[in-house]
């Protein structure tokens, strides 16, 4: 393995570990928050779950690719807006814990899946690309 590749790594490893927390995290918060109605709590319990177990798959790089990486993604989006999607099945509003709880979730699962995603799709000849492109030395 190149030092490169070892560099790709680390950083796909960093913040598919923060991402496998804040999976966790998510989920647990269906248990610490049990005053919530029963839809968003379960909507939490299995995003998390889900989030830790894309999390999980590029952390021991078991599919070898990026894709668990941007599903994380959309994953974090959901959980942005799921309290207003959820809630609004329910004809109430999210509570403000919930909101602040999900958004900040969400942003944190968002941003640490694209990180994994980027460092996992970028080769060391795109490296080279941007280095030069941006007059950077990069590489050489």
């Amino acid at each position: 393995m190149t030092s490169y590749e070892a560099d790709t790594r680390s950083h796909v490893r960093l913040a598919s570990c923060l991402n496998l927390l804040t999976g966790l995290g998510l989920a647990a918060s269906a248990f610490i928050f049990l005053a919530e109605p029963e839809p968003m709590l379960l909507n939490n319990l299995i995003v998390g779950v889900v989030v830790a177990v894309l999390a999980a798959d590029q952390l021991y790089h078991l599919s070898g690719q990026a894709w668990p990486s941007w599903l994380a993604v959309l994953a974090g989006c959901w959980v942005m807006m799921s309290p207003w999607v959820t809630m609004a099945t329910l004809g109430r509003e999210p509570s403000q814990v919930m909101m602040v709880t999900n958004c900040i979730a969400g942003v944190m699962i968002a941003t640490f899946g694209c990180w994994a995603g980027l460092a996992e799709n970028t080769s060391p000849d795109e490296r080279y690309y941007h280095a030069d492109l941006f007059g950077g030395t990069e590489g050489r």
